[in-house]
Protein backbone atom coordinates (compact mmCIF):
# COMPACT_ATOMS: atom_id res chain seq x y z
CA UNK A 1 0.00 0.00 0.00
CA UNK A 2 1.17 3.88 -0.58
CA UNK A 3 1.28 6.16 1.54
CA UNK A 4 -1.04 9.16 0.79
CA UNK A 5 1.50 11.72 3.16
CA UNK A 6 2.36 14.15 -0.10
CA UNK A 7 0.01 13.06 -2.65
CA UNK A 8 -2.59 15.39 -3.81
CA UNK A 9 -6.01 14.22 -5.19
CA UNK A 10 -8.60 16.70 -5.90
CA UNK A 11 -11.20 14.80 -5.80
CA UNK A 12 -10.85 14.92 -1.63
CA UNK A 13 -10.05 18.39 -0.38
CA UNK A 14 -10.02 17.79 3.20
CA UNK A 15 -6.79 15.78 3.93
CA UNK A 16 -6.95 14.98 7.53
CA UNK A 17 -10.36 12.65 6.44
CA UNK A 18 -8.07 11.13 3.50
CA UNK A 19 -6.84 7.87 3.61
CA UNK A 20 -3.37 7.40 5.00
CA UNK A 21 -2.65 4.34 2.54
CA UNK A 22 -4.39 4.03 -0.75
CA UNK A 23 -4.39 0.74 -2.99
CA UNK A 24 -2.96 -2.20 -3.35
CA UNK A 25 0.15 -2.00 -6.14
CA UNK A 26 2.70 -4.42 -7.21
CA UNK A 27 6.08 -3.74 -6.91
CA UNK A 28 8.03 -4.52 -10.56
CA UNK A 29 11.50 -4.18 -9.69
CA UNK A 30 13.37 -3.41 -6.35
CA UNK A 31 15.62 -0.37 -7.97
CA UNK A 32 18.06 -0.08 -4.93
CA UNK A 33 17.86 -0.62 -1.46
CA UNK A 34 15.50 1.86 -0.38
CA UNK A 35 13.65 2.44 -3.86
CA UNK A 36 10.99 0.43 -5.67
CA UNK A 37 9.18 0.71 -9.05
CA UNK A 38 5.63 0.18 -8.15
CA UNK A 39 2.95 -0.54 -11.04
CA UNK A 40 0.47 2.23 -10.60
CA UNK A 41 -2.54 3.40 -12.26
CA UNK A 42 -2.62 5.70 -14.93
CA UNK A 43 -4.72 8.24 -13.05
CA UNK A 44 -2.34 8.81 -10.87
CA UNK A 45 0.49 11.09 -11.81
CA UNK A 46 3.21 10.91 -9.56
CA UNK A 47 6.38 8.70 -10.57
CA UNK A 48 6.38 5.16 -10.57
CA UNK A 49 9.51 5.04 -8.31
CA UNK A 50 9.34 5.68 -4.68
CA UNK A 51 10.75 5.18 -1.51
CA UNK A 52 10.85 2.20 0.47
CA UNK A 53 9.32 4.69 3.62
CA UNK A 54 6.15 5.17 1.91
CA UNK A 55 5.26 1.59 1.31
CA UNK A 56 3.55 -0.43 3.60
CA UNK A 57 2.73 -4.34 3.59
CA UNK A 58 -0.80 -5.02 3.37
CA UNK A 59 -2.41 -6.81 6.25
CA UNK A 60 -6.16 -8.30 5.96
CA UNK A 61 -8.87 -6.84 7.69
CA UNK A 62 -11.07 -7.63 10.53
CA UNK A 63 -13.46 -10.42 9.86
CA UNK A 64 -16.79 -8.39 9.25
CA UNK A 65 -14.71 -5.50 8.54
CA UNK A 66 -13.90 -6.15 4.99
CA UNK A 67 -16.01 -4.89 1.67
CA UNK A 68 -16.77 -7.15 -0.54
CA UNK A 69 -16.40 -6.36 -4.28
CA UNK A 70 -20.24 -6.07 -6.10
CA UNK A 71 -20.92 -8.46 -8.69
CA UNK A 72 -22.22 -7.01 -12.63
CA UNK A 73 -25.74 -6.81 -12.85
CA UNK A 74 -27.38 -8.02 -16.05
CA UNK A 75 -29.86 -5.48 -18.08
CA UNK A 76 -31.31 -6.12 -20.84
CA UNK A 77 -28.92 -8.79 -21.92
CA UNK A 78 -25.41 -6.64 -21.13
CA UNK A 79 -23.63 -6.92 -17.57
CA UNK A 80 -23.19 -3.71 -16.01
CA UNK A 81 -22.09 -2.67 -12.74
CA UNK A 82 -24.77 -0.89 -10.02
CA UNK A 83 -24.72 2.74 -8.95
CA UNK A 84 -24.89 3.26 -5.29
CA UNK A 85 -24.23 7.07 -5.39
CA UNK A 86 -23.62 9.74 -7.39
CA UNK A 87 -20.55 12.33 -5.31
CA UNK A 88 -19.68 15.06 -7.60
CA UNK A 89 -20.03 16.69 -10.67
CA UNK A 90 -17.84 18.19 -13.40
CA UNK A 91 -17.24 19.76 -16.97
CA UNK A 92 -14.34 19.09 -18.89
CA UNK A 93 -14.32 20.10 -22.73
CA UNK A 94 -17.88 20.82 -22.40
CA UNK A 95 -18.84 17.12 -21.53
CA UNK A 96 -20.43 16.74 -18.05
CA UNK A 97 -19.15 14.07 -16.14
CA UNK A 98 -20.28 12.68 -12.75
CA UNK A 99 -18.17 10.85 -9.65
CA UNK A 100 -19.96 7.50 -9.35
CA UNK A 101 -19.21 5.56 -5.97
CA UNK A 102 -19.99 2.13 -7.14
CA UNK A 103 -22.13 -0.59 -5.69
CA UNK A 104 -19.78 -2.89 -3.12
CA UNK A 105 -16.70 -1.10 -4.30
CA UNK A 106 -14.42 1.16 -1.98
CA UNK A 107 -13.78 4.77 -2.34
CA UNK A 108 -10.52 3.85 -4.61
CA UNK A 109 -13.18 2.17 -7.44
CA UNK A 110 -15.09 5.80 -7.78
CA UNK A 111 -14.91 6.75 -11.27
CA UNK A 112 -15.58 9.56 -13.44
CA UNK A 113 -18.23 8.54 -16.18
CA UNK A 114 -20.55 10.87 -18.97
CA UNK A 115 -24.11 10.92 -17.97
CA UNK A 116 -24.58 8.83 -21.35
CA UNK A 117 -23.31 6.44 -19.27
CA UNK A 118 -25.63 6.32 -16.31
CA UNK A 119 -28.91 6.04 -18.34
CA UNK A 120 -29.86 3.24 -15.92
CA UNK A 121 -29.14 5.22 -12.79
CA UNK A 122 -30.74 8.17 -14.60
CA UNK A 123 -33.32 8.70 -11.04
CA UNK A 124 -29.65 8.88 -9.11
CA UNK A 125 -28.11 11.90 -11.55
CA UNK A 126 -31.68 13.41 -11.12
CA UNK A 127 -31.69 13.17 -7.22
CA UNK A 128 -28.08 14.56 -7.21
CA UNK A 129 -29.03 17.38 -9.56
CA UNK A 130 -31.97 18.44 -7.34
CA UNK A 131 -29.36 18.51 -4.12
CA UNK A 132 -26.93 20.31 -6.51
CA UNK A 133 -29.95 22.80 -7.60
CA UNK A 134 -31.27 23.32 -3.95
CA UNK A 135 -27.56 24.28 -2.68
CA UNK A 136 -27.23 26.73 -5.67
CA UNK A 137 -31.06 28.38 -5.18
CA UNK A 138 -30.00 28.64 -1.85
CA UNK A 139 -26.38 30.44 -2.09
CA UNK A 140 -27.86 32.75 -4.59
CA UNK A 141 -30.83 33.84 -2.15
CA UNK A 142 -27.80 34.13 0.09
CA UNK A 143 -25.90 36.85 -2.77
CA UNK A 144 -29.29 38.74 -3.30
CA UNK A 145 -29.81 39.57 0.47
CA UNK A 146 -26.30 40.97 0.41
CA UNK A 147 -27.20 42.86 -2.70
CA UNK A 148 -30.27 44.82 -1.63
CA UNK A 149 -28.24 47.04 0.37
CA UNK A 150 -29.41 49.85 -1.28
CA UNK A 151 -27.35 53.64 -1.01
CA UNK A 152 -29.54 56.54 -0.77
CA UNK A 153 -29.27 59.74 -2.69
CA UNK A 154 -27.22 62.31 -1.44
CA UNK A 155 -29.85 64.71 -0.57
CA UNK A 156 -31.39 62.50 1.46
CA UNK A 157 -28.26 61.45 2.94
CA UNK A 158 -27.88 65.03 3.82
CA UNK A 159 -31.28 65.64 5.08
CA UNK A 160 -30.79 63.02 7.38
CA UNK A 161 -27.00 63.75 8.69
CA UNK A 162 -27.90 67.38 9.42
CA UNK A 163 -31.27 67.79 10.14
CA UNK A 164 -32.41 70.19 7.02
CA UNK A 165 -36.17 69.66 6.00
CA UNK A 166 -37.08 69.96 2.90
CA UNK A 167 -38.11 74.38 3.51
CA UNK A 168 -35.10 74.61 5.47
CA UNK A 169 -32.57 72.65 2.59
CA UNK A 170 -31.04 75.85 0.85
CA UNK A 171 -29.78 75.39 -3.01
CA UNK A 172 -26.40 76.15 -1.90
CA UNK A 173 -26.20 73.21 0.37
CA UNK A 174 -27.54 71.62 -2.63
CA UNK A 175 -24.60 72.50 -5.18
CA UNK A 176 -21.82 71.68 -2.78
CA UNK A 177 -23.30 68.56 -2.39
CA UNK A 178 -23.71 67.95 -6.17
CA UNK A 179 -20.01 69.44 -6.41
CA UNK A 180 -18.85 66.44 -4.04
Amino acid sequence: MLSTRDLVFKERLVCKLMERYVGLYEIEEVVSSNAVKLQLLSSMRIHLVVNMSRIVQYKEQVKGQKKKEGKPVEVEGVEEWEVEKILNKRKIKGVEKYLVRWKGFTVESDTWEKEEDLRNAKNLVDDFEGRIGAEVRRQVEERKAEDRRVELPRRYMAKLLYGWDNRKFKAEYLRKLEKN
